[in-house]
């Protein structure tokens, strides 16, 4: 997998510790891609960044986008992994918190402290990134953007959707026996 940020990147720009085993933090970046950025922007416009990035050519509007956008979206998606990836170790002797001689473990409590602060950084850039794009004409973002179904759905008694509907005439209602 293209990795589109390093591990340095994610040390040097978060409170992350130098001293973290960089192998801890690469399975946070790939994941961090696939459920963080690859759903914001799209797989089209997520396969075209990730092809022209290992090519070493990215430009125009798709650089400013990773340069301005996609680089700190991911440090700080990558971040909020790494803390749940770090509080806890499994191994062949189970699910354990590692401890330093000289150091005190934390609660799940403030653990779970530290990842809402990566996800709310993680949401302001993940919001500029949208914005971005919703005012620059990348191609693949309009294409990922015109597949979000514009139809109602009736959950419960919730509508969700605009106020039209095209299929509407092809919905039958059952009225349980009432006239």
């Amino acid at each position: 997998m293209i990795l589109l940020i390093t591990p340095q990147q994610v040390v040097a720009k978060t409170p992350l510790n130098g001293n973290i085993d960089f192998d801890k933090i690469v399975p946070c970046i790939e994941d961090a891609q696939i459920t963080d950025l690859e759903p914001l922007i799209g797989q089209v416009l997520y396969d075209k960044i990730c092809t022209d990035f290992e090519n070493d050519d990215l430009e125009d509007k798709y650089l400013t986008l990773y340069e301005d956008f996609i680089v700190d979206f991911l440090i700080r998606a990558t971040a909020k992994n790494v803390l749940l990836v770090l509080a806890y170790q499994i191994s062949n002797g189970g699910v354990y918190k590692h401890t330093a001689e000289n150091a005190e473990s934390v609660s799940k409590s403030e653990v779970d402290y530290l990842m809402v602060q990566q996800r709310s950084k993680q949401e302001v850039f993940g919001l500029r990134m949208q914005k971005w794009l919703s005012y620059n004409r990348i191609p693949e973002y309009t294409k990922h953007s015109d597949t979000i179904s514009r139809k109602k759905l009736n959950v419960g008694s919730w509508w969700f959707g605009n106020n039209s509907c095209n299929d509407c005439g092809n919905i039958e209602i059952d009225t349980y026996g009432q006239d």
